[in-house]
């Protein structure tokens, strides 16, 4: 089937993820890679002298392995984080790492749904590859 599936999680939204994991679950196969993405808010500059050194750092790395654990039944999964526009970044990820298939989940937290549905409908437009929308 996929070589390589990248499914965007946005840990901060309270999404439940399972649905969207149950078809990484079924679209991959003996090999596939499963990237777990979580892409963050850039720190501004001025905000970022008051973390305490290594603090951004440590985050990532909590986040990662929190993604890693969530896809647990998934094999060859990989959680990665990386900060910027989700309807920027996603794009770029899958077309550097050669991802075949992006799956999203369509529903949103109270408060982001429009948001959401932007960022879905442009990843629609300019994905790379091929798109799974999960209801």
């Amino acid at each position: 089937m996929y070589r390589h599936l990248l499914v965007p999680i946005s840990l901060d939204e309270g999404l439940d993820v399972s649905p969207t994991l149950a078809a990484a679950k079924q679209l991959s196969s003996a090999g596939t890679r499963v990237t777990l993405l979580h892409v963050m808010d850039k720190v501004p500059e001025y905000a970022s002298s008051y973390l305490p050194f290594g603090y951004q750092d440590e985050t990532r790395a909590q986040i990662e392995s929190a993604l890693t654990d969530i896809g647990s039944e998934l094999s060859e999964v990989e959680g990665v984080v990386r900060h910027g526009a989700p309807a920027k970044v996603i794009p770029e990820f899958a077309q550097e790492h050669d991802v075949d298939c992006i799956i999203l989940s369509k529903n949103a937290a109270p408060g982001k749904e429009l948001r959401r549905q932007e960022v879905v409908a442009h990843l629609v437009r300019s994905a790379p590859c091929a798109i799974h929308i999960v209801k």
